[in-house]
């Protein structure tokens, strides 16, 4: 197929290229894809293809005649995907029944085949003629055009699907695009995949031995407790960022390193140049922390909604937007932790537990990011990032 006449290849993001070109489509299609990767998906990262922010950018390059195909192979998944769809058309103005005029939806019984659901969805109506043709043979058809309306009441029937309330089926957007988890809650999401709660349990026993052994170092509990807040925090920025900024950066694995790069450069920026006047303050390393929450909850602002930079084609200064929404926050970020150590590391035992509170307290923290982001998304957990460096202002003692 792929050396055919007329085919030609390309590798990247689905979204990333259609943000960058023009070109409308007969057909844009998404056959059982996935949106993670095992690289990504320990760390809570996914990809944004399934989202309602998604379905609007396909349905924008449409030909006027043109169709969306979406394919799943569990039911779950094919109801949430059409309430997404739905919800993207409410955005265009369409309501549930002007909507409906433009999907067929589709179901192959057959046991030997993961193609079982597919979705046909177009802006404007869809012809009796093509659902005719639609309709073959071994193909059971859920809904089309021109069905009755009670029909239709069926097929938004979770509960036609064995849903429950304990099961999280509702449209999925760009600040949460976990499209295939369909857990609700925090309990039930964590318990789903138990093994990082082991991570956390080891993580947080360890900061609790370290908090307890006072010995040579009675008076060094709160400066370690604030220690374990920014380490916490920390780590809960960096994956919250790093989820927000996949699609400006071209993907998750590039957004890792990318984001991460910029908030390592930019934090060490900001420790040798405000580190100073920090330190200069009695409580500095509560100043800094609060300065680094105020950061926080201003770029969870400003980066609430990317569809401009997302729309951007040109790489390099795609990167370079990038980097300067990210290196003010960075900046600050970098004071907080070397502050504390200035005031309450005069030894180096002190340095020592310092240094292995704040990491243990970031393992802990990486485990409840990924927890966050997947049950109240970015914006969610930048806050609670903010909520953790404010806490450890409040516990930071002043210097001796």
């Amino acid at each position: 197929v792929y050396g055919g006449p007329g085919v030609r290849l390309i590798t990247a993001d689905a979204r990333r290229f259609l943000a960058g070109t023009s070109t409308r489509y007969d057909l844009i299609e998404l056959a059982l894809a996935l949106t993670g990767n095992t690289q990504a998906q320990p760390a809570g990262l996914e990809a944004h293809l399934y989202t309602v922010e998604a379905v609007e950018l396909y349905l924008r390059h449409l030909t006027p005649t043109g169709v969306l195909v979406l394919i799943h192979s569990d039911p779950g998944n094919a109801y949430r995907q059409l309430l997404t769809v739905l919800e993207a058309l409410a955005r265009r103005g369409l309501d549930r029944a002007r909507a409906l005029e433009g999907i067929v939806v589709m179901r192959d019984p057959s046991p030997d085949t993961a193609y079982r659901y597919l979705l046909v969805v177009r802006p404007a109506p869809i012809a009796l003629e093509l659902v005719d043709q639609l309709d073959a043979p071994g193909a059971e058809l859920l809904w089309g055009p021109g069905d009755p309306p009670e029909r239709a009441a069926d097929l938004l029937d979770a509960r036609a699907l064995g849903a429950t309330s304990a099961d999280d089926l509702a449209p999925v957007h760009d600040d949460r695009p976990y499209f295939f988890q369909n857990t609700r809650g925090l309990w039930a999401t964590a318990t789903a995949q138990p093994g990082p709660l082991w991570v956390l349990a080891g993580a947080v026993v360890l900061v609790v031995v370290l908090l307890a052994d006072r010995r040579g170092a009675p008076s060094l509990v709160r400066p370690a407790v604030s220690a374990a807040g920014l380490g916490a925090a920390f780590l809960c920025v960096e994956l919250a960022l790093i989820q927000r900024f996949t699609l400006a950066a071209g993907g998750t694995l590039y957004a890792a390193s990318f984001v991460l790069f910029v908030l390592l450069v930019s934090g060490a920026t900001g420790a040798m140049v405000l580190g100073e006047r920090w330190r200069r303050l009695g409580r500095g390393p509560s100043w800094a922390a609060v300065a680094a929450a105020l950061a926080i909850v201003a770029t969870s602002v400003v980066a609430r909604d990317l569809t401009w930079l997302d729309a951007i084609d040109h790489d390099t200064l795609r990167l370079v937007l990038v980097a300067a929404l990210l290196a003010p926050v960075g900046l600050l970020l970098g004071g907080p932790f070397p502050v504390l150590l200035a005031h309450h590391g005069d030894t180096e035992e002190h340095i020592a537990r310092l240094w292995a509170t704040n990491g243990a307290a970031a393992v802990a923290g990486g485990v409840v990011a990924t927890l966050s982001l997947r049950v109240g998304g970015v914006t969610a957990t930048l806050w609670l990032a903010a909520a953790l460096y404010l806490a450890s202002a409040l516990v930071a003692p002043p210097a001796r």
